[in-house]
This record gives C-alpha cells, structure tokens and sequence, in this order.
C-alpha cells in the first residue's frame, strides 16, 4: 500500500493511492485501508484509487463502504472497473460528487444495470467512463440518471457499430440537454475488411440538439463519410464550438477518398468565431482551392489537425491556409511511420508561418499606402480650401 498514516489527517483534501497488488497483500485486508481512509480523512473532496487488477466483486461493498464514509467527495477517480451498478448506486448519493472520472486501464466498467432513487447525482456535472457504448446508453435512459451533466467522456475497448453510435447519440440529445463537452471513442481495429455502411452525419445528427456544444471529439476505427453540406450543418448548429475532432485519424478507410475538400474549412471559419482546434479527414488538393472572394477567415484557430487526411501538393495548400488562418496556427497530421502523407502536412506546417507573416505585411504595407493616400488627398483638399478663402468647393 503506497500510502504513510502520517500524511493521513483530518485537513487532508486530495487524496491518491494506489492498492497492493493481491500477490503482496490479501484482498481481505482492503476494508482495513478503507478504514483508515474515512476515520482519518473524513473532510476528503478529492480521491483518486488506482489498483493494476479486474474489479473483484467481493470487495463492491467495501469500496461502497468507503463511499458512504466519505461524504465531502466532490471528485472521485476509480479504475473503471469498479464502476458497477453497486458502486454507481453508491455514488448516486453523494449530495456534493461534482465529478467521475477513470484511471487509465484496460479493464472497461460494467454499468449493466442501476436502481437510482429519486434525486440521484445531484451535482454531477462531469462524468468520464470506460465501458461499451450500449451501457452508457442504457445508463442515460434509466430513471434519474444524471441529467446535469456538461461533460461526457466516453471510451471503449470494443468494436462499436454505427448503429451503436447512432443509439448512445440518441439518449445523450434527449438526456444531456446542457452538454458543452463530449468525448466518444472506440479504438479496436477489428483486423478484417470493411464491408458495411460507414458512418455518416445521420449517425451523429441527434447530438446537433445539443446546442451549447463547444468541444466535441469522435475517435473511431470506421471512416466518417461526409459532404460540404454536412460540415455547413455542423458548423451552423454549433456556433460556440472551441474544439471539433471529426475522426482525422480513422483506421478503416472506405475505397475512395474523402469527399470533404479544403472548401469544407471554410463553414468553421464563417460560423464558429471561437473555434481553435479543428480536426478532419479530408482530401486536400489544389484542385479544390476555392476562390479569393469565396474565402473566410478564422479569428481564433491554433491547431489544424488533419491526422491522415490525403496532400497533393504542399505549396498551393500552404497559401491557402495563410489565407484563412491567423498568425500562430499550426498544422499537425498523425504521427504513423506509415502515413505518406505526415511528411508533406509537416512542410505546409512549415512553410504556413512564413507565408502569413508575408501576407500580413502585405496587408500592412497597402494600409500604409492607402493612408499615404488619404493623407495626400487632405493636403490638397486644405490647399484648394485656403485658394479659394475657405469658401465651399464644388465638387
């Protein structure tokens, strides 16, 4: 147990610690830790427990136990296998649990079934889960689930469907009004061919009821098939957005290349004024660099994420982006040794600071010379005024 009694008192706030592994102490011996815990520690508001194994359900009453005895706790981190109905039951009548949050692990939460009460979760506004989508989805439909939530951040190990993502956008539109920040991801490559429908905006459209979004991320194994007009409705019904990542990074592409093009940067830049970090698959070319007069410029952007997004030629795309892009924006792309095209994203990354600085003194130095200009104009003005005894000139 990596923990000393003498750091253990009653001012003690923030608490991590992590339990012995079961080779070194036996399970029977955790109600004795968690003992000391809530006698010594009673005014804890933040806890975090770490532990390497599986959930071992003969300790679910114990960490219940520890619960009960810890009634301050505004933030709570658990593996995510203790997240089980019994311990969620539990965390349920916390009057002050503001946040749920995991340790990193390979052990996905249960969730399979709750029994809340009425008034559940008072004050939860945060909570972050490792488990299948079809569990969070049965979670958010049980009576009194959580219903104050601004942040949902969701991971799971399996290999989720599109009808899956689809189902949990469903129940987080009608059970998560207030969401501002969502967080979706399922990372298992399931290694064989892909055969079905791809995902789409169908699958996500529900979640566009949730209108004070400002940072939403999907991570999926399956390509996100979109079109321009997608992208026009996405960033029309979230004009607050500061982060949107529409799976740059997808592991599974489909047989041809993504139908979204440079020109689907420019909705973002004309509806969502405080955006900052934007990621998407897309297929640059300069070939679909829109017009001068079609173009639109983004007031806050730092980060271009465009994971494995396909480049045709670097010069052509770097100066539309300077463009379009404010001084300090960077273009990143996936890190994969395979991705051919990370090394020419890394070279628009290069060049784009270069080629905005050019742009902004252009801008500058016609500024200038458009004030030379007026300047030279008031001159004349005043001549011709004092010529003609500042009598009124006809023009």
């Amino acid at each position: 147990m990596q923990y000393s009694v003498m750091f253990m008192h009653e001012n003690v706030k923030h608490f991590v610690v992590t339990l012995p592994d079961q080779t070194h102490q036996p399970i029977y011996y955790l109600p004795s830790y968690f003992n000391d815990f809530t006698f010594r520690m009673p005014m804890l508001t933040h806890l975090e427990l770490r532990d390497n194994r599986a959930m071992h359900h003969g300790i679910e009453h114990d960490v219940l136990d520890l619960i009960h005895g810890l009634p301050n706790l505004h933030v709570i981190v658990l593996p995510p296998s203790y997240l089980t109905s019994i311990v969620i039951g539990g965390l349920s009548r916390l009057s002050n649990l503001a946040e749920i949050n995991h340790t990193d692990d390979f052990y996905m939460g249960e969730i399979l079934e709750s029994s809340l009460a009425e008034g559940a979760f008072p004050s939860l506004h945060h909570l972050a889960i490792m488990t299948c989508f079809s569990n969070v989805t049965e979670f958010l439909k049980f009576p009194f689930s959580p219903s104050n939530l601004t942040v949902l951040r969701i991971t799971s190990y399996s290999l989720e469907e599109p009808f899956e993502v689809h189902e949990l956008s469903v129940a987080v539109a009608e059970n998560c009004r207030l969401l501002t920040t969502f967080y979706l991801s399922s990372m298992v490559y399931s290694g064989g061919t892909l055969e079905e429908t791809p995902m789409t905006l169908d699958t996500l459209r529900p979640l566009l009821s949730c209108s004070r979004m400002t940072t939403f991320e999907i991570v999926h194994q399956l390509q996100l098939f979109l079109q321009l007009e997608d992208i026009e409705e996405i960033a029309s019904k979230w004009p607050s957005l500061d982060t949107l990542i529409l799976n740059n990074d997808p592991v599974l592409h489909l047989p041809r290349e993504s139908q979204l093009t440079l020109w689907s940067l420019l909705p973002f830049a004309r509806h969502c004024p405080r955006l900052q970090h934007l990621g998407l698959f897309l297929h640059a070319s300069a070939m679909d660099i829109p017009a001068a007069h079609e173009l639109q410029f983004f007031q806050r952007l730092k980060c271009l994420s465009m994971g494995t997004s396909s480049l045709a030629q670097e010069g052509p795309v770097a100066f539309f982006l300077s463009r379009i892009c404010p001084i300090g924006c960077r273009v990143t792309a996936c890190p994969g040794e395979l991705d051919i095209n990370r090394d020419k994203w890394e070279i628009v990354d290069q060049m784009l600071p270069l080629l905005i600085a050019a742009r902004v003194e252009e801008r500058e130095r016609m500024r200038e010379e458009g004030m030379a200009k007026v300047r030279m104009l008031e001159t004349k003005l005043e001549a011709l005024r004092g010529k003609h005894g500042n009598g009124t000139i006809a023009m």
